[in-house]
């Protein structure tokens, strides 16, 4: 199971309002992750291989923005964004589109998706589109947790269990968002 827990910060970075994790594979450091608050753009690196995210049109015509189309229903009408996972050459290891209150990701040939368990559940869970068979979670244990958990099949390379993390901070970031519009009015 890999884990995600707060990166120290160096000088330079002090100040910045980005959001630095360090990526573990059992207490081993294999990887960090800096990503915007909201969690739409960020840079991986896991295993000395860079990825990057960041919000792309999904009318590209790769075989996975193709893949979310036929997943997603034909009646929602579907937003001209999605968040993708690239490598150093640039090629797209995993698409995600936003539905609702989760995630469709298509990935390796297969379509999941990510969502949140209950209202009060602080994990994730990610299921194979059309299955109600958990694989795995992501996000923390208990909401009194700071440390970030990915339990998620071994065949996920960390990668994406790490893009599926941010998929789910994007979710909670949006959720925080929403739930914190109390204006004070004195």
């Amino acid at each position: 199971m890999l884990t995600a827990r707060g990166a120290k910060r160096d000088a330079p970075s002090h100040f910045k309002l980005d959001r630095r994790l360090d990526i573990l594979d059992d207490g081993k450091l294999i990887g960090q992750l800096a990503c915007d608050m909201g969690a739409t753009q960020a840079a991986l690196t896991v295993h000395d291989a860079a990825y990057t995210m960041a919000a792309t049109a999904t009318e590209q015509q790769e075989p996975l923005a193709a893949l979310l189309h036929q997943a997603v229903d034909t009646r929602a009408k579907r937003p001209d964004q999605a968040l993708a996972l690239k490598d150093a050459n640039g090629d797209t290891r995993a698409l995600a589109q936003r539905v609702k209150s989760s995630f469709m990701v298509a990935h390796e040939g297969t379509v999941f998706v990510l969502r949140k368990a209950s209202f009060f559940s602080p994990p994730y869970n990610l299921y194979r589109k059309g299955s109600d068979e958990l694989l795995g979670w992501v996000g923390q244990k208990s909401l009194f947790s700071l440390t970030l958990y990915m339990d998620l099949p071994a065949g996920f390379d960390a990668p994406f269990q790490a893009y599926l993390l941010l998929l789910a901070l994007n979710l909670a970031a949006e959720r925080a968002d929403s739930t914190s519009s109390y204006t004070y009015t004195g």
